[in-house]
């Protein structure tokens, strides 16, 4: 639902597209990247924050962006008003907006490298 969204929102304004944000849960999310072995940007998206889109269209949908995380990333995006997204906000423990955080997995954990905030 998240996919749709975003989509719907932002994709004809993106010159370059939009990221390929995963269409599946976020535990099926975390078994592709440590099966794929790669990093796990996620995504949380606050609608009703002011700047949000903004802040969508200037630096998700950027070209340069967009290319890097399609080629060498997994993105999962989820809205911070659902069941699931409150669930993840809680797994990450962050409630700043807007939320990106970079997940890798080692040693059997999945661990938080990097976050904004």
């Amino acid at each position: 639902r998240f996919v749709e969204f975003f989509t719907g929102r932002f994709a004809d304004a993106a010159e370059a597209g939009i990221p390929n944000f995963l269409q599946c849960s976020y535990a099926q999310a975390l078994r592709r990247a440590k099966a794929d072995h790669k990093l796990l940007m996620v995504y949380v998206h606050h609608e009703k924050e002011s700047g949000m889109d903004d802040m969508c269209r200037a630096i998700l949908c950027s070209p340069d962006v967009v290319s890097f995380l399609n080629t060498h990333w997994l993105v999962f995006g989820v809205s911070a008003s659902s069941p699931e997204g409150r669930r993840v906000t809680a797994a990450l423990r962050t409630w700043g907006r807007p939320m990106l955080c970079t997940l890798v997995h080692r040693n059997n954990t999945t661990v938080c490298i990097d976050r904004i905030p």
